[in-house]
């Protein structure tokens, strides 16, 4: 996956700012790899804040949990793209048109009021004021929360500002961020259908499972808030509902990495707060279908390529391997990675009190 994400990436130079991007799609022709553009509603670009926010979470959190501060220092590459489309009212442009980086103003999933893209460039100056202490991720951070505050959202868009929000709230303790994440959680929690499934939205039939992490965001908020009926909620829909599902190794018809890292996330965070053994048997078969515990018994992770191929469709493997994919796969075997072929050097731990500052590193070639 490492591997699949630095062939994915293209280091730029935008208005004197050396940064780097991720590439949308890669697909395979013949023997060999190729960059794809997005087109999926008229043509997109080449590189867009969705994946390049979720790169930088994946490194910052590899540098966090495994003591590699090199690892956040890349993901100071990626967070620099994040400041470049960022827009004066602190809204976010989702995809740049080609290498040269001309911003997609008017596409409708590059909509500076996107609500998706918009979350999650949050969640990564989030992770990143409380991973370094750089006040430029802070002050990014503070004028992308202004757009979000107002207003309702779909829960699962409502549920990554939350775990922005939870990253500085540990770290700051500051009564606007408490505010806010009460005032999100009782919206999250009130979305509930009557078997206690938790919803995107009112009256939804069938939740998705592609960033259905509503889990993740209110089982740590409970204790954090001292609110036992957020963990109740949060636990709610996992065992009837997606337990079945994980069991019988995700049957869907098509299965997409995004989905399995989703409950992944939320199954993590569950067994965390809850110590429940059941959430932990539960964890070890959602990561297994990464290694064929599918229905194709496929290899979606290939650990000696380095990629994850982006799903399994009618049994048969997406053998196509782009930014999402790997990425999401990266978050959710993190642990499992190899990591130290890549920073062959571990230094101190990096935590909230002792940081690492990559405001003025310059990136390395991707490779």
């Amino acid at each position: 996956m490492i591997r699949q994400i630095r062939m994915l990436s293209r280091d730029l130079v935008l208005d004197g700012q050396a940064l780097r991007v991720v590439g949308v799609y890669m697909v395979r022709v013949g023997n060999t790899w190729q960059f794809d553009d997005a087109d999926d509603t008229g043509y997109e670009g080449v590189a867009c804040v969705d994946d390049v926010a979720r790169a930088a979470m994946l490194f910052l959190e590899a540098g966090r949990r495994l003591e590699l501060p090199a690892a956040i220092e890349e993901a100071g590459h990626y967070l620099r793209f994040l400041q470049y489309m960022q827009q004066p009212d602190g809204r976010f442009v989702n995809f740049i048109l080609n290498w040269k980086g001309d911003k997609n103003l008017t596409g409708p999933t590059s909509l500076p009021q996107g609500a998706n893209w918009n979350a999650r460039a949050l969640r990564a100056f989030a992770l990143a004021a409380a991973v370094t202490g750089a006040a430029g991720f802070r002050e990014a951070f503070d004028r992308s929360l202004a757009p979000v505050t107002g207003g309702r959202h779909y829960a699962d868009v409502r549920a990554l500002h939350v775990l922005a929000g939870l990253d500085l709230y540990e770290q700051t303790k500051e009564a606007h961020l408490r505010r806010l994440l009460t005032s999100w959680c009782d919206e999250i929690a009130d979305l509930h259908d009557v078997r206690g499934r938790l919803l995107n939205w009112r009256d939804e039939y069938q939740p998705h499972l592609w960033g259905y992490v509503q889990a993740a965001a209110l089982a740590p908020a409970a204790p954090a808030r001292n609110r036992g009926d957020w963990r109740g909620v949060a636990g709610a829909p996992v065992l009837p509902g997606i337990a079945p599902l994980v069991r019988a190794a995700f049957p869907q018809r098509t299965t997409i990495p995004y989905e399995v890292s989703s409950v992944i996330a939320d199954l993590t965070t569950l067994l965390q707060v809850t110590g429940d053994r059941r959430y932990r048997e539960l964890l070890h078969l959602a990561r297994c279908w990464f290694r064929g515990r599918n229905s194709g018994h496929h290899h979606v992770y290939d650990a000696i390529r380095g990629m994850v191929a982006d799903g399994i469709d009618d049994s048969h493997l997406n053998s196509n391997s782009g930014a999402e994919s790997n990425i999401e796969g990266g978050l959710a075997l993190l642990g499992e990675l190899p990591w130290t072929l890549y920073y062959s050097h571990p230094g101190p731990a990096v935590s909230h009190t002792r940081r690492v500052d990559i405001r003025h590193s310059q990136p390395t070639v991707a490779s």
